[in-house]
């Protein structure tokens, strides 16, 4: 009989299980539309469709120039690569890129998982919640098929995994992986650039100090310059593919966007920033708040989660309406700080509270699949100062 080694095991369950939820979405999931191009779909298919009629970025003739609204139209990683793989069906070219994508995605995120987490029972139920999210690519897939966050959320959490790589074990290799997953990341969603905000942290670079009322206030610490000019690399790459992206692509809005950065940051209300936390990680996330000071001392002494969850809340507060959306991108973060809270206790100590918590979490993310899937949301839940609860209603 053939005996596997536990951590492959593992990985097949995790596989297998994925598997399973993705195959029963695309059975059971309607899409949000009957070509799934809808909103900034409906952008990065115009991208695509550019690029299969042979439009180019930096291009001394304008008719020939890569063309849209920003901040779609920088976006271009995906679109470009659905025109190389199948121009003349490029809505199936996206969708083979998202289901490999949401694959990977989940391998990298138990990767992550694996980094912090030491009981396989907590990995893998943290690895359950996570697919079984509807934000997460494997279930938000089939409603949305065409868009970017696909790729990008792979190169993400691909970043993540060697940046905790590198604190680990400060392997120079890591870090340069995670400048590969900044640089190429930049040109699919610029999300990806949190990646290379945590490796500036690597090594913990803050000292927090405790300062009267003030309680703690951080204080850089004195380095070897050699070793920090280094974790520069991921973010300066990003940037500079960014630029340089920017600059090949015909924007007809770009004070317009610009606008839209300012109107999201003070239109948005804290209650709803509240709520979109709860709609992206369901009743789970109150194990995470229940040891919240512990949560706190975690992330000071790991300082690269801290500054990600950071760069992401801020993400998500700017970014528009859908900021359930948004934040699920901390979902490494956020995972591994419930993970250690049920890693504390025992399962028969967390059974009596665990299972009611997971039957509202099923409830939220609709995990039996025999809930009507949602639909259409009304445009009154998607002005800025509510929540986008495409997670709960149905039109």
């Amino acid at each position: 009989m053939l005996r596997l080694a536990p951590e492959l095991r593992e990985l097949l369950l995790v596989v297998g299980g994925t598997v399973l939820v993705l195959a029963v979405t695309l059975l059971l999931q309607t899409p949000c539309s009957p070509k799934g191009f809808l909103w900034d779909g409906a952008a990065y298919h115009h991208l695509a469709r550019q690029f299969a009629d042979g439009s180019v970025l930096f291009t001394a003739k304008p008719d020939e120039q890569l063309r849209g609204s920003a901040p779609f139209a920088y976006r271009v990683g995906q679109p470009w690569l659905a025109a190389q793989l199948a121009p003349e069906s490029l809505r199936n070219a996206s969708l083979a890129i998202g289901l490999a994508s949401a694959m990977a995605q989940v391998i990298f995120f138990w990767l992550c998982l694996r980094e912090t987490l030491n009981q396989r029972w907590v990995r893998l139920l943290c690895v359950l919640c996570f697919v079984m999210a509807f934000h997460s690519l494997v279930r938000f897939l089939p409603y949305r098929p065409y868009m970017v966050d696909d790729p990008a959320g792979l190169l993400l959490f691909l970043g993540f995994w060697c940046v905790l790589r590198f604190q680990a074990t400060e392997r120079v290799g890591f870090l340069i992986a995670a400048a590969g997953c900044c640089t190429v990341g930049a040109a699919f969603r610029e999300s990806v650039l949190v990646a290379g905000v945590a490796a500036l942290f690597a090594g913990n670079p803050l000292r927090f100090e405790r300062q009267g009322w003030l309680r703690w206030l951080p204080r850089l610490q004195r380095g070897d310059p050699k070793r920090l000019w280094p974790r520069l690399i991921p973010i300066i790459g990003g940037i500079v593919v960014t630029c340089l992206v920017h600059e090949g692509v015909a924007i007809s809005n770009k004070s317009e966007a610009l606008a839209n950065l300012a109107r999201n940051f003070v239109a948005k209300k804290p209650h709803t920033y509240v709520l979109a936390w709860f709609i992206a990680y369901g009743p789970f996330l109150l194990v995470a708040l229940a040891g919240w000071r512990r949560q706190t001392t975690f992330l000071l002494e790991r300082q690269p989660l801290l500054a990600a969850l950071a760069a992401v809340s801020l993400l998500s507060w700017i970014g528009g309406s859908d900021t359930e959306r948004l934040l699920f991108w901390a979902a490494p973060i956020v995972f591994v700080m419930i993970g250690r809270e049920l890693e504390r206790n025992p399962p028969r100590r967390w059974l009596g509270s665990l299972l009611p918590l997971l039957a509202a979490q099923a409830l939220a993310h609709r995990w039996p699949l025999l809930l009507p899937p949602p639909g259409e949301a009304s445009d009154g839940l998607l002005v800025p100062d509510q929540a986008h609860f495409s997670s709960f209603c149905r039109d």
